[in-house]
């Protein structure tokens, strides 16, 4: 096939083409394919809104793929296509040329959109450091929390103790093994739900506090006015000694292991 080619571009007026479709345009098809998986899968997995991007990275195969007709066509085909190589040759290079743009154009812009996370649990995207339903992705966090797996399954068979008292209210609220902390009567699957609706700083997903087996943990929600243990703002997950005072909204709790 590769005789072929070259013997028919000899007889043409464009043997400085023949390169193109010889390996050009099977090696453009590679490069394209590849440029566009990278900008497919960055952008999903950090759930970046590059729609655009994704068109123009995938979209020029539709320009390349002719002149790969020609080239894996039989001679018949070839000398069909004879008189537009020149037309092909040129789409096909604005189409490789296209896919690179746009795909050097996303590198260099992808670090300025707004990242977001996706909850593997959940499957939303949510910006910030927790997702508002589990808390389980952060991207820093000082203990990174982990769903209950075969090796620790043994510390959920473990009583929960702790309680949330309410400084004002002394309001007693038991925690769970996973407790959410916020506004409304949403579900959120196995998780129990706190609610402070008479506050209205407090987001409708404000915190959320998980039990490892030994000891709780809370970890803020990416609420507005955020949680603040003891004075000091909660980033990431912190461990809630006895007697530590959290402040969500204007409501503050105190944390205790007995009622």
């Amino acid at each position: 096939m590769l005789k072929q080619i070259l013997d028919f571009f000899i007889a043409t007026q464009y043997p400085g083409i023949s390169f193109w479709f010889v390996w050009g345009d099977l090696a453009a098809i590679g490069i394209v394919v590849a440029l566009s998986l990278y900008v497919f899968l960055h952008s999903y997995s950090r759930a970046i809104p590059a729609i655009l991007y994704r068109v123009l990275s995938i979209s020029p195969l539709v320009l390349i793929i002719p002149s790969v007709v020609f080239t894996l066509g039989s001679i018949t085909t070839k000398i069909v296509m004879a008189s537009s190589l020149l037309t092909l040759f040129i789409i096909g290079l604005i189409g490789f040329v296209i896919s690179i743009a746009a795909s050097v154009a996303y590198a260099i812009n992808a670090g300025k959109f707004q990242v977001k996370s996706i909850c593997p649990i959940h499957n939303i995207s949510y910006e910030g450091y927790v997702c508002p339903i589990c808390a389980s992705s952060s991207p820093n966090p000082t203990e990174p929390y982990e769903p209950p797996t075969q090796k620790t399954r043994v510390f959920n068979d473990l009583p929960v103790t702790g309680y949330l008292i309410g400084i004002s209210s002394q309001a007693v609220h038991k925690l769970a093994k996973d407790t959410i902390i916020g506004r409304g009567n949403a579900s959120f699957g196995e998780s129990s739900k706190i609610q402070l609706g008479s506050d209205e700083y407090v987001s409708r997903v404000h915190a959320r506090i998980v039990f490892d087996g030994k000891r709780h943990k809370i970890a803020d929600s990416s609420s507005k006015s955020g949680t603040f243990v003891n004075g000091s703002k909660v980033n990431g997950w912190s461990t809630l000694e006895e007697g530590d005072v959290i402040k969500i909204g204007r409501t503050s709790l105190k944390y205790t292991k007995n009622k």
